[in-house]
């Protein structure tokens, strides 16, 4: 594949605004999120519609961005990468990965792992 952001089973895309869905599912599993992070209050959908929408209009940022992880060929949504804290001189930066909990243990993390250590 000539494409360093598709790999054989996912493609790390930049977010559109129908993906409100995939991560509005992402945080409803509390328990998920505050193992991650912090479990925020309940959000309405429209907030959820806003945020995706102002994403999927944002210049992209090669020091800090988020990309949507989708399997190759049915283009479902998987989950999120992020990247941010980027010091390039210094080879460092921090990513988080979130994976929906039916495409768990399918490689779908590692292989997007892989995908943005590459680039």
């Amino acid at each position: 594949m000539s494409d360093l952001w598709t790999g054989e089973k996912v493609r790390l895309r930049g977010i559109e605004p129908a993906d409100w869905e995939g991560f509005r599912a992402l945080a409803l599993h509390t328990v998920d999120a505050r193992n991650a992070d912090v479990v925020e209050p309940p959000r309405s959908d429209e907030s959820f519609r806003a945020w995706a929408a102002e994403r999927a209009a944002r210049t992209p940022n090669p020091s800090a961005y988020q990309l949507v992880i989708e399997t190759r060929f049915e283009h479902a949504f998987v989950g999120a990468v992020s990247v941010g804290e980027t010091d390039a001189r210094a080879g460092r930066f921090r990513t988080g990965i979130e994976v929906t909990r039916e495409h768990r243990r399918q490689g779908y993390a590692a292989e997007a792992t892989e995908l943005v250590l590459t680039y």
